[in-house]
């Protein structure tokens, strides 16, 4: 009787192993579970990344949610905060909902909310900014409101030229300045 019942576990786990296999093997990958999307080959909490590659400057990138793409060599980051410091020590700080890394080529873009300050109390506004690496320029086609502590600006579409120390403003600029003297 005792050997009987052994007999019949045995086979009852075996042939409940074969059904699991059976079952298991049948699955096509459509059915299983994906962790990350065919786009993204890794995905970081807390994300912080330092480019120290050129002299002229040195840029952080600190974000909520980070993403990278090997394949599309692109990173994507939500609640981003880039810094950018100069080797003359002016420093600027990009702030956004969404960002984007092309880490080809180095270039940023940060799009909603995006606010742009500077260690001289400058601060710029817009929907959307982009930071070119190669020219290490930031500029936006689209509105933007810029202010400092004499003057306040709306426009449409500014670049700001790190290495020149040049602003460029392109359209429908409207100013204000504050405690002008003769």
């Amino acid at each position: 009787m005792k050997k009987s019942i052994v007999v019949i576990s045995i086979v009852a786990v075996g042939i409940i192993g074969a059904v699991m296999f059976l079952v298991a093997g049948s699955n096509d990958r459509e059915g299983t579970l994906k962790i990350l999307s065919d786009r993204t080959d890794l995905k970081v909490k807390d994300f912080h990344y330092t480019e120290v590659g050129d002299s002229d400057v040195v840029w952080e990138i600190n974000a909520d949610r980070a993403e990278y793409s090997r394949k599309e060599t692109e990173a994507s980051f939500v609640n981003v905060r880039v810094k950018l410091i100069t080797s003359d020590g002016r420093i600027y700080f990009m702030t956004g909902d969404e960002g984007r890394l092309n880490t080809e080529t180095k270039d940023i873009t940060v799009h909603g909310n995006v606010v742009v300050t500077s260690n001289n109390k400058d601060r710029f506004e817009s929907d959307d900014i982009h930071y070119i690496y190669r020219d290490k320029k930031i500029y936006t086609e689209g509105p933007v409101v810029a202010n400092n502590e004499s003057l306040h600006v709306r426009g449409r579409g500014f670049s700001l030229f790190i290495k020149e120390k040049r602003l460029v403003l392109l359209s429908c600029v409207e100013a204000t300045v504050e405690n002008w003297q003769n």
